[in-house]
């Protein structure tokens, strides 16, 4: 398998599943048409302050898995990668990289990035050639977690901003962006995806407090109805191949569950 052919992979393995989550992770499984009653509060935090280094950044590196012929150790790669695999680094920066999702129209890969220390910036990154990224979109607000979505744009999971967001891909950045949801009662929306029939799916977790966390289906006429809020901190999620199950990775609960 070639370079790119691995969007597949990427976009089975990034902000839709927690994105190296720690040891034993914990996953929630939920069937999409349940909902829970939830309240609201709004403390304010960076999302990536656990990981952003508060004096000097530290390179955080970006690896695509490529499934190449060459043979690889049990040591190399966690035992859910496919035999025959290999990690292959691609860029690295001194950001926090997060969300990648695959853009087959252009063939290109882009990402999100977190910077820290005395001036701190979140960015969208294009990734052109190996080792070779472009910021496409600068000051993105917080833009954590993206996703293809169904009608061929950028879905992403605005922090700061509070909300949900659309982009068309252009060739030096967003040719427009569209806000989908925005409530500056939420948190800082996390990551996103999208599912078949179009329903978008997206947390909100309360790192402060670990107890208003939140997750919203948010459907085509814009309303966004809380689905599950008894999750301290719900991070990436995905829904399976059908839509019909949403899984949801929780940050907080060091186990696994479905």
């Amino acid at each position: 398998m070639s370079v790119l052919d691995m969007p597949s992979i990427l976009r089975r393995s990034d902000s839709r599943v927690p994105r190296n989550p720690p040891p034993l992770a914990s996953m929630l499984e939920i069937r999409c048409n349940e909902t829970h009653n939830s309240s609201m509060a709004h403390p304010r935090r960076n999302p990536m302050a656990r990981f952003l280094p508060h004096a000097s950044p530290v390179a955080l590196t970006l690896l695509l898995v490529a499934l190449l012929a060459a043979p690889v150790t049990a040591a190399e790669l966690p035992s859910t990668v496919s035999k025959g695999a290999t990690l292959v680094e691609v860029f690295s920066s001194a950001a926090f990289h997060e969300g990648p999702t695959w853009d087959p129209a252009t063939g290109k890969l882009y990402f999100t990035a977190f910077f820290g220390g005395e001036k701190p910036n979140q960015q969208i990154i294009r990734l052109d050639a190996p080792g070779k990224g472009t910021v496409w979109l600068d000051k993105s607000e917080g833009v954590n977690g993206t996703w293809l979505s169904l009608d061929g744009r950028l879905l992403g999971a605005q922090a700061y901003g509070h909300r949900l967001i659309s982009y068309s891909f252009g060739p030096k950045g967003p040719a427009d962006a569209k806000t989908l949801a925005i409530n500056t009662k939420w948190h800082q929306p996390n990551d996103v995806c999208q599912a078949p029939n179009g329903n978008i799916y997206f947390t909100d977790p309360d790192f402060a407090n670990q107890k208003t966390s939140k997750v919203y289906l948010l459907k085509s006429d814009g309303k966004a109805t809380v689905i599950i809020d008894d999750t301290p901190v719900p991070n990436g999620l995905i829904t399976s191949n059908d839509g019909k199950v949403l899984y949801v990775g929780d940050s907080h609960r060091k186990m696994w569950r479905s």
